[in-house]
């Protein structure tokens, strides 16, 4: 699932569209209050940090999925810039 997520991401240069993308992903778990992506040229990869609507769907999507986490309901992707 997470990495089907990393595939549909990487080459995106639309941030609109990567919005969309993991919003509509996560929304099973809950609703995406924030998103905002920090791109790292350096890494060829970019770190999208999320904030969910509660603790529960973080926790949820945190588990289910194998995500990272920090504070109560933020989650951080790391996904690649471009296609290898």
């Amino acid at each position: 699932m997470m990495k089907q997520l990393l595939i549909d991401l990487t080459g995106l240069t639309d941030e609109n569209h990567i919005r969309k993308i993991v919003s509509e992903f996560l929304s099973s778990f809950g609703e995406v209050t924030t998103l905002k992506i920090f791109d790292l040229p350096e890494h060829d990869s970019r770190i999208i940090l999320i904030t969910m609507n509660s603790q529960q769907a973080a926790t949820d999507a945190m588990n289910h999925l194998g995500l990272m986490s920090f504070g109560e309901r933020s989650l951080v992707i790391t996904a690649p810039r471009s296609r290898a």
